[in-house]
C-alpha cells in the first residue's frame, strides 16, 4: 500500500522528551500540506525506518533500528498512532532437518555477479510490500555492496530453477546466532517452495556449524516468513512500530 499525499519524517535524535516533541512538532508543521505523515522513515523502506517499541534487552544486531523506548511516547503525544508493527523473533534450530533434495530448485552460494539478479528479484518480489517504492540499480548497489563486503558469504544464498535465479536469502551470523535478514522470491515461483528451501539450507548449515539459534529479523506482522519462527517455537524479543499522523 502506498498512501497518496503523504509526507515522511526521517529518524532523528532526541535529547529528551521535550526536545523530541519540539522537533517532531516542527517537522509536522513543515509537512502541513500533507494529509498523512509517516515516520520515522528515511525516504523509503529500503532505508532506516521504524522505532523499537519493545525489547527484552537482547543485544542489538546489525541493520536494526536503535532508539530509547520513550521515543514512541513522543510520537504518540504529538498525535501519531501505530501504522504497522514488525517483529524480530528468536528460535532454536536443534530440531531442524534438511529437506529432501530437489532436482528442480537448486540452492547455491552468492557470487558478486548475482547483484543484478538480487535487484530484479527484489524489484518484482517486493512490489506488493507495504509502502514499497522502487529504487535504481545504482542505489541498490550502494545499499547492498557495503553490507556484503562486511560479512561472510556462507549464508547469502541463491535459488535457481532451470538456471534462472528466482530467489535469494541474505543472512549472516552475529553473536553466535544466524540472523535471517532478507528473503525474496519471484512471485511466479513461490509455490515451488523456493523460500522454504533457502531458509532450510541456511538453518541446516548453521546447525552443522554448532549454531543453536536463529533470528527471523524485522518481519512485518502479516508476513508469511513469521511461520518459520512459529514452526520452531520462536518468541518475540523485539517489536518495532511505524507511526502515522492523519490530518483528516
Amino acid at each position: 500500500m502506498i498512501f497518496k499525499n503523504k509526507g515522511y519524517i526521517g529518524p532523528f535524535e532526541m535529547i529528551d522528551k521535550n526536545d523530541g516533541k519540539r522537533k517532531l512538532a516542527q517537522f509536522v508543521e513543515a509537512l502541513s500540506g500533507h494529509e498523512r505523515i509517516i515516520g520515522p522513515i528515511e525516504g523509503s523502506t529500503w532505508h532506516n525506518y521504524r522505532l523499537v517499541s519493545y525489547s527484552d534487552g537482547s543485544p542489538i544486531f546489525p541493520m536494526e533500528p536503535q532508539n530509547h523506548l520513550w521515543y514512541n511516547n513522543v510520537y504518540k503525544e504529538i498525535g501519531f498512532e501505530p501504522l504497522k508493527k514488525y517483529y524480530s523473533e528468536r528460535f532454536t534450530i536443534n530440531q531442524v532437518k534438511p529437506y529432501r533434495k530437489s532436482n528442480i530448485v537448486i540452492i547455491r552460494y552468492f557470487k558478486f555477479n548475482d547483484l543484478p539478479n538480487f535487484y530484479n528479484i527484489s524489484k518484482v518480489g517486493f512490489t506488493n510490500n507495504f509502502l514499497y517504492e522502487p529504487i535504481s540499480y545504482e542505489e541498490f548497489e550502494q545499499l547492498y555492496v557495503p553490507q556484503i563486503k562486511k560479512i561472510s558469504h556462507d549464508f547469502i544464498l541463491v535459488a535457481e530453477i532451470n538456471g534462472k535465479a528466482v530467489g535469494f536469502l541474505f543472512a549472516f551470523v552475529y553473536n553466535g546466532e544466524l540472523i535471517l535478514k532478507t528473503l525474496a522470491t519471484l512471485p511466479d515461483y513461490r509455490t515451488a517452495g523456493v523460500g522454504g528451501r533457502l531458509i532450510n539450507t541456511a538453518l541446516v548449515k548453521a546447525k552443522t556449524m554448532g549454531i543453536n539459534s536463529a533470528v527471523s529479523a524485522l518481519t512485518a506482522e502479516d508476513n508469511n516468513s513469521r511461520k518459520v519462527s512459529a514452526k520452531y517455537g520462536g518468541h518475540i524479543f523485539r517489536e518495532y512500530t511505524l507511526y502515522i499522523l492523519k490530518r483528516k
